[in-house]
């Protein structure tokens, strides 16, 4: 079994760094005690909402595999929509889940899951990938991110992941203004 986490702070900077680093901690230490995703982010969002202040809070995405059946089981909380490109299917959004961690402390969590199979990617990133801008103001979106991945198919997860990473570096040029997360899965 594995898993996988994908998260976004809120803001820039060190205050940003330090809500992540401790939202690291705490997201470990709670899925060691308890296997339920929806309990994990359940229990993380109170917590958030308790000790971070009101305009704080942190998007996640996280997925566990059971690399011996293919299943994948995830909770989205308020994070850009992982993207499943199944070769001749339409792409699948994961966005199944509930709002952002930190700023409702009755928000509740859906999980969803399903079957990875042979040539299936996964790409999970932050929106520093999806939003980033062109000198003209254009954003980089979901459509390039697809186009990139089709184009890049046969590429090992690495070489998929360079290739989302060169692309956006050249449509944004100097422009960057957001970090950059990018996590591809590709089932062989």
């Amino acid at each position: 079994h594995y898993g996988f986490l994908v998260a976004d702070a809120s803001g820039n900077g060190v205050p940003s760094a330090l809500l992540m680093t401790g939202f690291r901690a705490l997201f470990r230490g709670l899925i060691k005690i308890d296997i339920n995703i929806r309990s994990v982010f359940r229990n993380a969002n109170q917590q958030l909402v308790e000790s971070t202040a009101a305009h704080q809070f942190v998007s996640a995405f996280y997925a566990a595999l059971d690399a011996t059946t293919g299943r994948l089981i995830y909770v989205n909380g308020g994070h850009v929509p992982p993207l499943l490109l199944r070769p001749g299917q339409p792409v699948r959004k994961l966005e199944m889940g509930g709002p952002v961690l930190g700023v409702l402390s009755a928000a509740s969590y859906h999980e969803d899951s399903g079957v990875f199979h042979s040539k299936d990617i996964l790409v999970c990133y932050s929106d520093g990938l999806s939003e980033a801008e062109s000198p003209g103001g254009e954003a980089f979106g979901e459509e390039k991110i697809i186009q990139t991945v089709e184009k890049n198919r046969d590429q090992p997860a690495e070489g998929i992941c360079a290739a989302l990473r060169d692309e956006s570096e050249e449509f944004v040029g100097s422009n960057r203004r957001d970090d950059l997360t990018i996590c591809v899965l590709k089932v062989l």
